[in-house]
């Protein structure tokens, strides 16, 4: 996280908050993101408020915004990826390529 002063990112981000601010970069709302992640749209509001908070950022999207300079939104750091397959519906692939299919 070089790119951000040193007071600014306050710890390391969880797996959640990592996965939430990613999706929400990505233009997901929380009820999706909470979809997802299996967790009710509150939970997703208080992860993003955390990083928010761990990055000294004012709002959603200063957040993004910080994240994404500090490399925090690059592709090493997420263990899985989204993509739409043909029947519409949402599937999950981690890094051992296992997929599972989540939103139809």
């Amino acid at each position: 996280h070089k790119n951000l002063d040193n007071d600014a990112f306050l710890g390391n981000l969880s797996n959640h908050e990592l996965g939430c601010i990613l999706l929400t970069a990505w233009g997901w709302e929380a009820k999706e993101i909470g979809y997802v992640f299996g967790i009710k749209e509150d939970s997703i509001h208080k992860f993003r408020a955390r990083v928010s908070q761990k990055l000294n950022a004012k709002n959603i999207p200063n957040t993004v915004y910080r994240a994404s300079q500090a490399g925090i939104l690059s592709v090493n750091n997420i263990d899985f990826l989204l993509y739409l397959n043909k029947e519409n519906s949402f599937q999950r692939i981690n890094k051992t390529h296992q997929t599972e299919t989540i939103l139809t």
